[in-house]
C-alpha cells in the first residue's frame, strides 16, 4: 500500500487529536516514528517529529479535513451537535 505522508507533528497530543478526526471521517491514519521521537536521546532525531501518513487513496480526502483543522473550522461544540 502506498502511503501519503501528509503532516509531521512535534506534539503527541496533537497528533491523535487529529488522527481521532480523521478517523473519524472514516480515514485510515497511521503516526510514524512516535515511539522514537518520544524516547529520543539524541535532540536531531527528537526533532523529526511524528509524521501523519494515510494510504495514497486518502490523500485528498485527508488533505481536505487538515485544511479545516487548520482553518479553524472544527470546534468542540460542532463536533458534539454532528452527534
Amino acid at each position: 500500500m502506498k502511503m501519503a505522508h501528509l503532516r509531521i507533528y512535534d506534539s503527541h497530543a496533537e497528533a491523535h487529536i487529529v488522527k481521532g478526526r480523521l478517523e473519524g471521517e472514516g480515514i485510515h491514519v497511521f503516526l510514524m516514528d512516535e515511539n522514537v521521537s518520544s524516547q529520543a536521546i539524541v535532540p536531531s532525531i527528537e526533532s523529526m517529529g511524528i509524521r501523519l501518513s494515510v494510504p495514497m487513496i486518502h490523500a485528498e480526502q485527508a488533505l481536505s479535513v487538515l485544511k479545516k483543522i487548520e482553518e479553524g473550522k472544527f470546534k468542540m461544540d460542532e463536533i458534539q451537535k454532528e452527534k
